[in-house]
Parts: structure tokens; sequence; C-alpha cells
């Protein structure tokens, strides 16, 4: 085993292994990660287990863990994850499980090319794979952590190690329950190899006898293979139904195609065809398609069926994390593709065949690499700062009480999760509520308990003053427009709000005499509103306000009976947004026209199967009237002597143009939920701003009930963390630490102790997983209850991972 380029090949994935977890890590601490609600819910589960006294219990679906998925792989790192019980600890498993598999395929190249430098670079095609690389943005998720084991099992198997193959297969079995249908084909693979077939065309030509045949079957892997994967089969889909108490079979997790319906599968076939297209090229165009020479491709076929009928389109998205059923098997594949020609070819001719092969592979792998965006992702993230407004949380989350509730944001549970362990966002009776700029849920029996950065913490019945305040607000402000002030502020005026006026033009219709009355809209009927204009008008938009929670999507209609078709295309509208636009329609004064709610399909975490709407007394259900040009400003002198930011953000139907002025210097800005604005000035002494906007009101609708949101912060000297103020000292500290410590450890010849050394570790962490657990149910059971110790877990997973780890490198790798 021992040879540069296998050194390179384990410096290599440590490092890529490194910078990505804190890549991850330093992306979670921003608070923008999109995915991480996959994350927390791993980390929930393993920190609930290990920390709460409840048994793998997740945020969503609020509920056990194994009601939606059975992922008894928990159960083999939580040993590993008590050592650092936090979304870290996850990201670390998870990237040592999806780097670490460079080393089989290292050695399966070298073994293949017989040349150990072109093994390596081959090697950093798998780990610069899209599929590898590319779940990077995705964070924690099971099925990422698929590709280890596979790709090990398949290692072992062609080594002919049993043991090792055995647990790796597993392990592989366990991730998700999608896994043991792949495990049936697997055992197809096996037939192959063993080559079961060719023994029984002897059979048939009577080159061997029955009894010899039959002693095929006892083979090792091909029975191993087998009883394991329909176990685990039988075995996941009766824990999905017992701990989801019979509602979720495991056979339905497969979303957008129903298998024993022929109309579905051709559904599913011709619809997003050239996406499905493009992500098989991103999965075997880096390796050439060679997988499909081996009998490997058989494992591929079922999650690339599943991806050919579905209609759901995150199954085939390039780049996302379900491509590990298919990934894991590719580069293998490659290497016994290629085998499978240079067996068929001219040795002296093929000689050197590899070196262009691989270097082609490298170069692919790299291009598509970039060309999903990979690239932009690292240079984005790598010089996005952790603010001291976002740090607020970690502060805040200092002060909680460990095991109590807390209420908090998708994207802020995993760090809150680091100080308490029993966070939700479902606002299920928590103690403690955090919250960014806008609150969760109504706080009524709330006080307000601290503040930080951009951070406000309240707690259940607290009257009390705040223990702390280092809340981002500013003195005072005079605007000339009404100014809007939430019930839940710490001191200070934090947040301006510049209503847009209807000045220069008509005045809106407002609608509803039952002002109050909330209405239930199922989905497939609508409510229809009557109304009438006194004058001509053009209509552009309406402008609804609803009540719920969560994400519907609303369409809307105008029409001129009850039973005349609609004057143009339905318009659509989000509930977070409101507004339905419309195409100039033309509104005659006098007549009575209709304007249609209709509720869609729900959307984001909602189980609904309809629409709240509330007339309100002030202004009305709906705003509908004709705009023309108009301009509208607002100033403000503001008395600071310290440096400000300056945020502003538009709850307008569109973009919106406007135009700043500070202290005589103008900037042309743009406006809309999706493009806020923001600056930091700097205020030696008085500062005079003055906002101007210019609406072009041509091309969509009326502003009546709009508003533009100013907000100025006071730049105060908050703590900070230094870890996140500096988040790659730590990336280097671990690079300096580490790949002189591998050096060490590779530079140690263990002569003939190594196969002594080899066996007392591997022992050593059997008995050590056992422990752990033994220890764990006692103490859970309350038979022991002083086991139940996050300080005897932690020592139990340190002694496992060192011995682990010695197992590892005592092993001897062929």
């Amino acid at each position: 085993m021992r040879g540069r380029w296998f050194l390179y090949t384990v410096f290599a994935s440590f490092i890529l292994l490194s910078v990505n977890t804190v890549m991850v890590v330093k992306e979670t601490f921003t608070l923008y990660n999109g995915w991480i609600i996959d994350t927390t819910t791993i980390d929930q589960a393993l920190s609930s287990t290990l920390l709460s006294h409840v048994f793998f219990q997740t945020p969503v679906p609020g509920g056990m863990f194994f009601m939606s998925h059975a992922t008894t792989f928990f159960f083999a790192i939580l040993p590993f994850y008590s050592f650092l019980p936090n979304f870290i600890g996850t990201y670390i498993i998870e990237y040592a499980l999806l780097y670490s598999p460079s080393i089989p395929i290292y050695l399966l190249a070298r073994k293949i090319f017989n040349d150990e430098k072109f093994a390596f670079l081959f090697s950093l095609s798998y780990l610069f794979y899209t599929s590898v690389l590319g779940n990077l943005p995705f964070a924690g998720e099971e099925i990422i952590m698929f590709m280890g084991p596979a790709i090990f099992s398949i290692y072992f198997l062609e080594t002919r190690r049993k043991g090792p193959f055995f647990v790796s297969f597993i392990l592989m079995l366990s991730t998700i329950e999608f896994a043991p249908i792949l495990g049936v084909f697997f055992f197809f693979y096996v037939l192959i190899r063993e080559d079961v077939f060719g023994k029984i065309r002897m059979l048939i030509s009577r080159r061997i006898r029955g009894a010899e045949f039959l002693g095929t079957f006892s083979n090792f892997y091909l029975v191993s293979v087998l009883v394991l994967s329909i176990s685990f089969y039988f075995f996941d889909s009766w824990m999905t139904l017992f701990f989801s108490k019979g509602t979720h079979p495991i056979i339905i997790n497969l979303q957008g195609v129903n298998f024993f319906s022929i109309s579905s599968l051709l559904k599913g076939v011709q619809s997003y065809t050239a996406l499905k297209y493009s992500n098989l090229l991103y999965l075997e165009g880096p390796f050439l398609f060679l997988s499909f020479l081996d009998p490997i491709f058989l494992i591929q076929i079922p999650w690339l069926l599943a991806t050919l009928f579905s209609t759901s389109t995150f199954y085939f998205l390039p780049g996302a994390y379900y491509d590990a059923f298919v990934a894991a098997f590719v580069p293998v594949g490659f290497l016994f593709g290629y085998r499978k020609i240079a067996n068929r070819m001219d040795a002296p001719k093929f000689r050197n065949f590899h070196k262009r092969l691989v270097i082609i592979v490298l170069v692919l792998t790299l291009l598509i690499f970039a060309s999903i965006g990979e690239v932009q992702y690292y240079e984005t993230y790598s010089s996005e700062r952790i603010t001291p407004q976002d740090q607020g949380i970690v502060f805040l989350s200092q002060m909680l009480t460990q095991g109590e509730g807390v209420d908090v944001g998708v994207n802020e549970l995993p760090v809150t999760g680091i100080f308490d362990w029993n966070d939700t966002y479902y606002n299920i009776h928590t103690d403690n509520v955090i919250f960014r700029n806008e609150p969760p849920f109504s706080l009524a029996g709330y006080g307000f308990y601290a503040a930080d950065g951009s951070f406000m913490m309240y707690e259940r019945n607290y009257t009390s003053q705040p223990v702390y305040n280092n809340f981002y607000y500013s003195n005072d402000q005079n605007l000339n427009q009404q100014t809007f002030y939430n019930f839940f502020s710490p001191p200070g005026n934090y947040s301006i709000n510049l209503s847009l006026n209807h000045y220069h033009y008509s005045e809106p219709l407002t609608t509803g005499s039952s002002s109050g009355n909330n209405y239930f809209i199922p989905l497939g009927d609508a409510i229809a509103i009557p109304f009438e204009l006194k004058r001509p008008a053009v209509l552009q938009a309406v402008s609804v306000e609803t009540i719920n929670e969560g994400s519907v999507w609303l369409y809307g209609e105008i029409s001129s009976s009850y039973t005349s078709v609609p004057i143009q295309s339905p318009a659509t509208a989000n509930f977070n947004f409101q507004y339905f636009k419309f195409d100039n329609i033309t509104i005659s004064p006098d007549e009575t026209y209709y304007f249609w709610l209709i509720p869609g399909s729900p959307g984001g975490f909602v189980n609904t199967q309809g629409i709240d709407v509330q007339e309100s007394s002030s202004p009305g259900i709906s705003y509908l009237g004709s705009v023309k040009n108009s301009v509208i400003s607002g100033q403000s002198t503001l008395n600071f002597s310290v440096p400000i930011t300056l945020y502003i953000k538009a709850s307008t139907p569109s973009p919106l143009a406007a135009t700043m002025s500070i202290n005589g210097k103008e900037t042309n800005i743009t406006l809309s939920p999706d493009q806020p604005y923001f600056s930091k000035t700097n205020a030696a002494s008085g500062l005079q701003m003055s906002f101007v906007l210019n609406t072009n009101f041509t091309n969509y609708a009326s502003y009546y009930g709009s508003n533009i949101t100013l907000s100025f912060y006071v730049h105060k000297n908050l703590p900070t963390d230094f870890w996140l103020d500096y988040p790659f000292i730590l990336l280097l500290l671990a690079i300096a630490i580490g790949l002189p410590l591998i050096y060490a450890l590779y530079r140690i010849d263990f002569g003939q102790r190594r196969h002594i050394i080899n066996r007392t570790s591997a022992t050593v962490s059997l008995l050590t997983f056992v422990a752990f657990w033994l220890f764990y149910a006692i103490g859970y059971e309350g038979i022991v209850p002083f086991v139940y110790n996050i300080l005897i877990f932690k020592a139990i997973g340190f002694v496992l991972a060192v011995s682990f780890l010695l197992t590892i490198i005592t092993y001897d790798w062929k």
C-alpha cells in the first residue's frame, strides 16, 4: 500500500474534507442556507436521542424521524456523533463518508492501470465529481451518506474481504428505505460476477453435476446480499408503518410516479425530458459512460428508472443529493468498464491508453463541476463575512437553558442547537422565542428578555427588564410620512415604514360590507366579489388581504357576469405577495364586474384544503383602481455621530426605481422584495437624507397599501466570536496539524505487530460500540440513571473513534 501517490491521495481527501466542512459550517453560520432543514432534521434527531431523552425526535414533521424514513444508519453514527453533538459533528461524519472512498478508488485504479500516478489523478476525478463536491450546498442528508458504504462494498467484494464487505453492505442498506431495492439489483450484479450464469450453461451441457451447481449458491456474497436486501426491505417497511401508526408505507416515498398506473408512467417519461438527459450527462458524462460496459450498471438501473418515470424534478436535478444512488457506482464502473476494454485489446498498443483516458476524465470532471456554478459558490461563500448582526443568534442562544424549548427560524435552528437541543419552528408551546426583524407568531404571554445584533429573545411569562439589550437601533428620526412601530420592539426606534399614499390616481374602491368576518374557500370553489366604478378606469392590479399559515397559491379572474368567461387569463399570486397583476383591463363606469378569488394547491409545509379570507374594516378586502405616473417622496434628518447601516426594501408587486440622496450625493437604486438596498454610511455629525420614489404606473398596479421600509441601525461594538470572525484560520490550523499527523502515521512501520494491532483495535471498536448502546439503554430506561450522561457518551465516542481510526490505519489494504 505504501507509495507517495497513495499519500497524496490521502492528503487531497483530507484537504477537501477540511475545506468543505469549514465552508458549509460557515454557510450555516451566515444563516442563508436554503437547504438547512435537512441538516437540522438529522442533527435534531441525533441530539434529541443523545441529550434530550427523546428518541430520534425531529422538528420536521414534529415527531420521530422514523415516521418518514427508515434510516437505521443513525444507530451506527450516533456514538461518533456523541463526541461533537451538533451540526458540525454531522458535517464531519458526512464528509468523512463522502471523501474517504477516494482511497479504495485509488487502490482499484492502481491495480487496473498498474500506474500509481494516474491512479492518484483518477482519485482526484472522484473528489471533484459533481455528485461528491457538488453536494456541498445541500448540506446534511442521509442519502449523501449512502455513497461511502456503497463504494466500500464494491471494493471489499472485489478484494474478497468477507467481514468488511458484510459490515459495509449493511451500512449501505441502512441509510434509507430506497437502498434495499438497490441491494436486490446488487444481488444480480453478484450473480454475474460469480459466474452463476456460466455454471448454468455448464449444468445444461453436463460439464458439472447438479450437486456442484447447487453448491454455487452457498457463496457467501450471494447469500449475504440477497438475505440482507430482502430483510432490510421488510424491516424498513415495518419500521415506517410502526412509527407512523400505519400512515406512511415506504412505497409512497417515491413522489411523482405511480408504478401501478400506465398513464402515470407515460406522463413521467414525457415530462422534463431535457432535464433528465442533462442529469444523465452530468452523472455519466465525466466518466465517459464506461460503467455501461460492466454489470455494475445493473445497480444503477432502479434509480435511473425512478428518475425516468417520476415528475418530481428534485430527483433528477443535476448535482442534487439523490444522484448518490447512481453516482456511487459510476467511477468504479468506469474502472471495470476500462478493464473489459483493455482485456480485449493488444497489450502493447493499449499500454499507455489509460493515461490519455484519465486526463480526459479529470478535465471533464472539472469542467462539469464548474458548469453547475460550484466555483461561483465557493467564491461567494469564501468572501462572505459572518456579520456581528448574524452572530447575535449565537450570543442569545448561550442564554438558553439546555433542554427547554425554543422557537427559532429554520436557518437559525442548527446554530441554536449547539446550546439547546429541543428546538422547533412550529410554535409548539415553547419556553423561549428568538427571531430576527419579524416575530414568527403572536408574542402574547411572552416578555422581552434580551437582544443582540439583529435578534431578539422573548421568554414565556417574563415581566422584568431585559437582562441584555444590544439590538441595532437608532435615536431620533422624523419623516413626513406615517410611521409605524411593532409592539415587540425593544427600547429605541429601529425601523421606519414609509407608507405610499394614492396621490395622482383614482381613489381605490373598497368592497365588502361584513368587515371582520372570515370565509373559508375550499379547493375547487371560489368567491366572487362584485364591484362598480363611477368613472372609466384601466384595471392593472388587485391587492387582497388574506390570513393563513404557510404558502398558498391563489388565482384571480375578472369577469363581467357570474356566467361569462374571464376577460383574460387568470392572474396568479402567492399568499406571501397578495398581488394579482392584470394587463390593462378596461372597466366601464356604472357596470357590475366580478373579481374571482380562487385558491390553488397548497405549497410549502402547509397541509390545508383551502384558504381563509378575511374582510378587514380598514382599508377593505380589495383595492381596485386605475393609476397614472406619480412621484412620492419622504425626507428625514438623522442626528447621528456614529456610523450607521441603511437597509431599504419594498413590499410591492414589481421592482421600483428610486433615488436616494444622502448629504447631497444621489444614488439610483432599484427596490423589490427580492432586491433590497443596503449601504453603510459614516455620519460625523448630522445626516440629511432624502428619499424620492419615481414610479411609472403604466406597467403595473396601484401602490395603495404598499410599503417601503427604511431601517437605520447604529453600529455598536457588538461582541463577536473570534472563530466566527476568522473561520478560515480554523481551516488553516486543521490543515497545518492534520497533514503532518497523517504523514507521521503514514511513516510508522508497525512491522510484525500490524496484524495484532489491527485485530486488537477492531475488537476495541466493537466493544466500545456495544458499550455505548448498553450504557445508553440502561440509562435511558432508568435502570442505572447516572450512566445517561453526555460526558460518558463523549468518552466512549472518543475511544471508539481512535480505535476505529487505528483499525483503518493498520488494515491490510490491497
